[in-house]
């Protein structure tokens, strides 16, 4: 929460600085107006600051709730993955002619030949280059991407039909 968010929430007062400190699970509260002349009552600084704690603490949970909802691995330690058994489809660009009509059929998103014999694959992340030999991948969603032939090998194996 910045200084513009607190002076949308108490218009009443212009604040130039606003320090909020948790010590030994309680708040300690600094406040500075932007008009020194200005001066605020015991009773005004506790209610702002009341209600400033509120806001803040609202703000931590539900950042905190978007952060473990949004990435429940965050506080965890690293753990070990292993791909699924998917099946997918692919293709090895090789640069003649008749794997470009195969790859056209094949890549139903499209993708462009570039003069250095390379292709733009529309991805899920954007453009990507294939360059020959790269295989063009249709994955578990209907997305297509290219992958470089070492990692396809150690990824996956062909099946048969």
């Amino acid at each position: 929460m910045n200084i513009d968010e607190i002076n949308l929430k108490f218009k009443e007062y212009e604040f130039k600085e606003v320090k909020i400190t948790k010590e030994n699970g309680r708040y300690r509260g600094e406040i500075q107006l932007s008009d020194p002349n200005k001066k605020l009552s015991k009773k005004e600084l506790k209610n702002i600051l009341s209600k400033l704690t509120t806001e803040i603490n609202l703000f931590s949970e539900d950042f905190t709730k978007s952060i473990n909802q949004g990435f429940p691995e965050v506080s965890k330690p690293i753990k070990k993955y292993k791909k699924k058994p998917v099946v997918i489809q692919a293709i090895q660009y090789t640069g003649d002619s008749d794997n470009l009509e195969k790859l056209k059929e094949f890549v139903t998103c499209g993708f462009k030949k570039n003069k250095d014999n390379t292709l733009t694959v529309p991805t899920l992340e954007g453009e990507h280059i294939a360059s020959i030999g790269d295989y063009i991948i249709k994955g578990v969603e209907g997305e297509f991407y290219p992958c470089k032939p070492r990692i396809f090998k150690k990824t996956y194996e062909e099946v048969s039909d």
